[in-house]
């Protein structure tokens, strides 16, 4: 099963290993928890993977072959633009999680985005689609090979955390970002700043995605919603390339 922030930090820092060597070149835990609250990922550290992160280490070495084949694949191959159409897309839909609810999923809003998904899926060719009534979003791209091969699993979440707002989300896309102070227009005291977030200055170059301001992006996990979706739009129209069966699964409440 790979880990959808796994897949992120590979996607964004271009860090897939040879097959069987982990994820990057980056040992240290420390380090690499960085690297996932860098893009937005909540980390929670199991202690008995200490000391000298031997257990972490173990784990990302049972990630298998393909599992590894296919990160190399979606770097290459997954076109970015339509990782951002997505990206810009689904952010605009707020799923906000109710914590007082007690139904599942906590807010019927999340299943606006899980309905969408489900659509989408049917029409680039999935198999198994379905949405649960618990509002989870099930599907599969069937294998092509007909030798042993494991599943994979990729895995996101639809709603966003209930502390900011996200509705009426506006993304802003800054191209070419400049290394400096990125200013959010619609509330100008809200500043990201490379002093503050030394990994954001290593981005110079790169377009950088962020909300206007007055609400949260939702790039967590909407932007795993997008790379799974655009990964498997590409998957499924180039069925040549070889591959075991791939499960999808995208959840509601997680925050």
């Amino acid at each position: 099963l790979l880990v959808l922030p796994q897949l992120a930090v590979a996607l964004a820092r271009d860090e897939v290993g040879p097959a069987g060597d982990g994820l990057g070149q980056r040992e240290p835990l420390e380090e690499r928890l960085d690297d996932l609250q860098a893009l937005g990922v909540a980390v929670r550290v199991d202690e008995r993977l200490r000391p000298g992160d031997a257990g972490l280490h173990r784990h990302r070495r049972q990630v298998p072959e393909a599992g590894l084949g296919l990160l190399r694949l979606l770097r290459q191959r997954v076109p970015r633009p339509e990782l951002e159409e997505r990206l810009l897309r689904y952010v605009r839909i707020d799923t906000t999680a109710d914590p007082e609810s007690s139904t599942s999923p906590s807010s019927r809003i999340q299943l606006d985005l899980c309905e969408l998904l489900a659509g989408e899926l049917r029409e680039i060719g999935a198999a198994d689609v379905e949405l649960t009534s618990y509002g989870t979003v099930l599907a599969t791209i069937p294998a092509t090979v007909d030798t042993p091969a494991p599943t994979i699993g990729l895995l996101a979440h639809v709603d966003t955390a209930p502390q900011f707002s996200g509705k009426d989300v506006r993304p802003i896309v800054h191209r070419n970002y400049d290394g400096g102070d990125i200013v959010l227009p619609d509330d100008p005291s809200m500043v990201l700043s490379p002093k503050a977030l030394p990994y954001l200055g290593m981005k110079a170059g790169d377009d950088i995605v962020t909300a206007s301001g007055t609400t949260l992006l939702g790039a967590d996990d909407k932007a795993g919603v997008a790379i799974i979706m655009a990964a498997a739009h590409h998957l499924l129209a180039n069925p040549e390339i070889p591959h075991g069966k791939i499960r999808i699964g995208f959840t509601c409440d997680e925050e």
